[in-house]
């Protein structure tokens, strides 16, 4: 497979040999050149021919010494090898075009720090049919094409997105769709877009806990989607909650940060009511157990749910956390949802929550189990979303309520 690498002007074809390189971009204000070919021999490519959407922003002054260093830590994603489809190429605002070499797509190694003729680096950026990331030179352009962190673009996501933490769950919420398509993986985000019963579908994976949850939130609502439902695992706080059974959250207990650096604390952390609705009534259709609630997202999996640390170590006020959340009639602990319901209700999107009860804090009990009862359950909850709002369309009204039946 082709390959290309920044290179400064001027470099002699020789040089791209030694250093293993098969093929290379050079570029400074007025001029791109290709080069493409093997350890036997470099051919040298120029013309308007295709070869995929590279956009070479020359555009920012250098960095100096340890720019190679800086520039990986700060374009993440886009410096290594990247798999590139049909389109343009840019350098500036002059648009050029290059090759595919025996119909090959090439992948791109950007080397940031080196420079041009005029003195400025020459950075790719844009990969992907017709697409430009949200991050590029020194500033952050969060209304971009594709999304920083997760790789989507409006194109990839349906309006509904249901957002498990752990992305090896996707495959098990995918199994209950009619069909699916993977859309994109990135760090801890997988997206995956399909359809259930006609209704448009998304899934993307969020990692643990709520920071990188709201990062999902952002970048979704970015390229379009407007209600997120948390498909999770969590620890039962109340008695008579068996493991496997499923909590539908109707609010949050806010002991995660994240949703502190947007807005003060005693803003409460509600789940959407047609949300939650949805997901009752397509866990009765299913007959799954479920119980609804107030869930507490945590920030800590250890210390910060009353369990002991790294050798017994004990967070303050520990021994006493579970007891006052089963006392004011908590249902479940995990670590997304009151950001999750934070993020939504700041931004006017509907969110909701359903997990499986992997452990009761009660009774001691664990096992994990429910798993696909939940993303059962979210799945069909999001054809229902969408049949609500198809009545809600229907009868001329803003929200959804028990007058507009769901019937079949």
């Amino acid at each position: 497979m082709a390959r290309l690498e920044v290179i400064p002007v001027g470099l002699s074809e020789s040089d791209l040999v030694p250093r293993g390189v098969v093929g290379s971009l050079v570029a400074d204000a007025t001029h791109l050149q290709i080069f493409l070919g093997s350890l036997d021999g470099v051919e040298q490519i120029s013309g308007r021919t295709e070869f995929g959407d590279v956009l070479v922003d020359h555009g920012v002054e250098p960095r100096g010494e340890g720019a190679d260093d800086a520039d990986e830590g700060r374009f993440g994603r886009n410096v290594g090898e990247v798999v590139l489809e049909g389109g343009d190429v840019g350098i500036g605002e002059s648009a050029v075009r290059a090759a595919v070499v025996d119909g090959s797509i090439a992948t791109v190694a950007p080397i940031t720090s080196h420079t041009c003729r005029y003195g400025r680096p020459a950075f790719i950026y844009g990969v992907g049919a017709n697409r430009r990331y949200s991050m590029t030179g020194d500033s952050e352009d969060p209304n971009a094409d594709v999304q920083y962190h997760l790789e989507v673009s409006a194109d990839d996501v349906a309006d509904t997105v249901l957002l498990p933490g752990n992305p090896e769950r996707l495959e098990k919420i995918v199994d209950h769709w009619d069909d699916h398509e993977i859309r994109a993986h990135h760090r801890e985000y997988r997206t995956a877009t399909g359809s259930y019963e006609g209704t448009p579908i998304s899934v993307t994976s969020t990692g643990i806990g709520s920071p990188s949850a709201a990062i999902a939130v952002e970048e979704l609502a970015r390229v379009g989607s407007e209600t997120f439902i948390r498909v999770g695992s969590c620890g039962a706080l109340q008695e008579d909650m068996a493991v496997g059974d499923l909590v539908i959250s109707t609010g949050g207990v806010r002991q995660e940060g994240t949703s502190d650096e947007y807005v003060r604390e005693d803003y409460p952390a509600t789940a959407d009511y047609e949300v939650v609705a949805a997901l009752v009534a397509a866990a009765e259709r299913l007959d799954y157990d479920y119980h609804t609630g107030i869930t507490m997202s945590a920030d800590s999996f250890y210390a910060g749910q009353g369990r002991p640390g790294y050798d017994e170590f004990e967070a303050a006020g520990a021994d006493e956390l579970v007891d006052q959340l089963v006392e004011a009639n908590v249902k479940n602990i995990e670590m997304e949802a009151s950001a999750i319901f934070t993020l939504a209700n700041i931004y006017g999107l509907r969110s909701g929550a359903v997990c499986s009860v992997y452990a009761n804090r009660q009774t001691g009990e664990f096992r994990t189990e429910g798993e696909s009862r939940a993303a059962e359950t979210a799945t069909l909850a999001t054809h229902l979303l969408a049949k609500m709002d198809e009545k809600k369309r229907e009868a001329g009204a803003e929200r959804w309520h028990p007058g507009l039946s769901l019937a079949e």
